[in-house]
């Protein structure tokens, strides 16, 4: 996939006209969302190398020149078959795509025109088999200012897009319908392209190259369908971070520092440990300057989501805490009226003895008292 995951949220619209976005737009749903289309594009283009052909008898999208620069050119499909068209063209080419940041004279597709634009998108989706160009389209609209009615029907036509690729038979319908039992996750999606017979992941090759497509579909196919499920107005960014964080974001650290040694040993030397202690200090350095190059706006974005859920978490655990003290106050409570409900049944039952024991004394003085009349 070749998605540009740190492309300026303004790059495209120097010359361009920017209408702003109806707000009915996906039923209030923000899918420009910096931590949803950005962290979607970073993570699916870690693994996604270039390759394909392009299709020289597909018509070209409309181009226009950014201002300022003669050589990057800016794609303004008309239509949304131009529009699959030129994502799957580039997406197959390696080039990144360069799609205009503002597509509101995009038309949806007349209802005599779908069913050729539908065997179309088959087509194409044939030569996607690690979903590459599905991700990159999903990553594009929701971060592209489109119609209701336009970003709807591609949405629609996604799903042909899921249904021609062999990991989401018999899952279509899921997909579609949230509501469907049971219930499709990004997990299942996970597993599923893990184990998946693909005759591109089947090839004689080496097992770390496989693997690395394997990887790539995976996290493509995670990628689109959090991204496809989002633009439904079924979920929110936090699922998606949540799916990202369990699924996606689990790369091994290639900064790792080695652990300290025993020093205690007798073969640790002097040379032995300032070696180990510079190991570490260098994959610090590293990790540190990996951070510092990274984009602030996602970055920012994931820390504000965790902030907040760990705002959440506080508020649930001080709740938490506070009942567990009014229950505590309670069984100090209830422990002390016991104690002085015990105090006054000891009471009574002193007195209870006393009572008796004079009952006692009186019978018998009165039953001495008859016998001596006797």
């Amino acid at each position: 996939m070749t998605i540009d995951g740190e492309r300026d949220a303004n790059a495209g619209r120097e010359s361009e006209s920017v209408i702003p976005a109806s707000p009915d737009i996906l039923s209030g749903v923000d899918v420009s969302d910096a931590a949803v289309k950005s962290a979607a594009s970073r993570a699916v283009d870690v693994v996604n190398p270039t390759g394909g052909e392009a299709n020289s008898a597909d018509p070209q999208p409309k181009v226009v020149t950014k201002r300022g620069s003669a050589k990057k050119l800016v794609a303004k499909p008309q239509t949304i078959t131009e529009l699959f068209q030129h994502v799957y063209r580039e997406t197959g080419t390696g080039r990144k795509l360069n799609l205009s940041r503002n597509l509101w004279d995009m038309r949806t597709t007349p209802p005599e025109n779908v069913e050729q634009a539908i065997q179309e998108i088959r087509k194409l989706a044939r030569k996607d088999p690690f979903l590459d160009a599905l991700a990159n389209l999903l990553v594009e609209i929701a971060d592209i200012e489109l119609k209701d009615s336009v970003r709807r029907q591609i949405l629609q036509f996604a799903q042909v897009s899921f249904a021609s690729h062999e990991l989401f038979e018999g899952r279509v319908e899921r997909l579609v319908e949230p509501t469907a039992e049971p219930r499709l996750t990004a997990t299942e999606i996970s597993h599923a392209a893990g184990v998946l017979r693909l005759a591109e992941l089947d090839a004689e090759e080496s097992l770390e190259i496989s693997g690395a497509k394997r990887e790539r579909l995976r996290v493509n196919a995670v990628a689109s369908f959090d991204l496809f499920r989002v633009m439904q107005g079924h979920w929110g960014k936090e699922q998606f971070i949540d799916d990202f964080s369990e699924l996606v974001w689990r790369v091994p650290s290639r900064f790792q520092a080695p652990e300290r040694s025993d020093d205690s040993g007798a073969k640790r030397t002097d040379d032995f440990r300032r070696d180990e202690a510079s190991a570490r200090e260098r994959a610090e350095w590293r990790a540190v300057a990996m951070l510092a190059n990274a984009p602030a706006e996602p970055l920012s974005e994931l820390k504000r989501h965790f902030e907040a859920v760990l705002r959440e978490r506080d508020k649930k655990l001080a709740s938490v805490m506070e009942d567990a003290a009014a229950q505590s106050r309670r069984a100090d409570r209830e422990r002390e009226t016991a104690r002085s409900l015990q105090a006054e049944v000891d009471r009574n039952s002193t007195r209870i003895g006393g009572l008796e024991a004079r009952v006692g004394l009186g019978r018998s003085t009165r039953e001495g008292a008859e016998g001596a009349v006797r």
